[in-house]
């Protein structure tokens, strides 16, 4: 869901970030009841807004979602590959549903497709990093023979997010990065 709050006092929209669970490592995972509402500006403190909710050894694990302003509203950000043959998804660990993303669109999985956690279906993962979205796009070619691209994308909601990737309910692949 998206949450849009007008401010005129302070400048304009305020983007919300719903954020359901996350995953410290492979054996700790942390599901919210009722998912966080975090303003994108303040996912910079992603650590002081999860401070109350998990251990403070596993708040050192958690890592920087970045954000970025698009289409003039700052949202979080990530990088999302896909098949260069069609822009559809890469159909890893047997994956039965491969979709086809648009490029400058937003593209929403199906409300009863969304399921919070750690395990790999019930969302679309995006990359945090570039570094692990170009060691990814390397075991594609290499393993696969799988040719990609890579696209800077928004994404709205934080379904799961751990180590090295975030899953999410909607995304907008919005600018193609060559690596």
């Amino acid at each position: 869901m998206i949450y849009l709050n007008y401010s005129k006092s302070r400048g304009g929209c305020k983007f919300m970030v719903k954020f359901y669970s996350l995953s410290t490592d492979r054996k700790t995972h942390y599901n919210f009841d009722n998912p966080l509402e975090i303003k994108a500006s303040e996912l910079d403190n992603l650590k002081d807004i999860l401070a109350p909710h998990i251990s403070k050894e596993d708040l050192k694990k958690v890592p920087k979602i970045h954000t970025e302003e698009v289409n003039g509203i700052l949202r979080p950000v990530g990088y999302r590959m896909v098949n260069a043959n069609g822009l559809t998804s890469l159909g890893l660990r047997r994956n039965p549903h491969i979709l086809t993303y648009p490029v400058n669109e937003w593209f929403s999985l199906p409300e009863d497709w969304v399921v919070p956690g750690p395990q790999d279906w019930g969302g679309v993962s995006i990359a945090r990093t570039v570094g692990k979205v170009h060691g990814m796009q390397k075991y594609m070619k290499e393993k696969h023979n799988m040719e990609t691209r890579v696209f800077k994308t928004a994404f709205e909601d934080i379904i799961h997010h751990k180590e090295w990737r975030i899953k999410t309910n909607k995304l907008l692949m919005y600018e193609e990065i060559f690596l």
